[in-house]
């Protein structure tokens, strides 16, 4: 894990429209019914001004805890300013410091596993933003090579 400071990160994409919980993992299968809405629907193709060719699963908006109630967010990075096409949303990750982690393995098993190691693990968290980082890395997912960021406490 290494902290690194990052400035504004500007997104477009899709919310999920109600809030998520970690209790029980039940929001996995919505995880996973949004990335397939997203990929399926060509979302991602119109999505303009893209900064590469990166996704990002964002999440956010937490109630109390990691473990608690949370907002959760799927896009892309764009310029600051760029037009939201219709039936999407924009979404900005905030400048602040985030630990950073780099996950290795068969998706969605090994950022579960990931998540849990960080739940279990006592870092300073701020739970801000926290999101993960999908690249040509992750293209195979049986041997997927993910960043996931942590907001944390200065």
């Amino acid at each position: 894990m290494q902290v690194k400071t990052l400035i504004p990160i500007y997104l477009i994409g899709l919310p999920m429209k109600a809030h998520e919980s970690n209790q029980d993992s039940p929001s996995r299968q919505d995880y996973g019914q949004m990335w397939q809405t997203f990929e399926s629907s060509e979302f991602y193709d119109k999505i303009p001004n893209k900064i590469g060719n990166e996704i990002l699963a964002v999440y956010h908006s937490y109630d109390e805890d990691f473990e608690g109630s949370f907002r959760y967010f799927v896009g892309c990075k764009v310029i600051q300013g760029t037009e939201v096409p219709d039936g999407m949303d924009s979404f900005e990750i905030p400048a602040g410091n985030y630990a950073k982690f780099m996950v290795h393995g068969e998706i969605p098993e090994c950022t579960a596993a990931a998540w849990k190691s960080i739940g279990d693990a006592n870092l300073n968290r701020a739970l801000i933003v926290d999101f993960e980082v999908y690249d040509e890395r992750s293209a195979d997912r049986n041997n997927a090579e993910i960043d996931i960021y942590l907001s944390v406490k200065d």
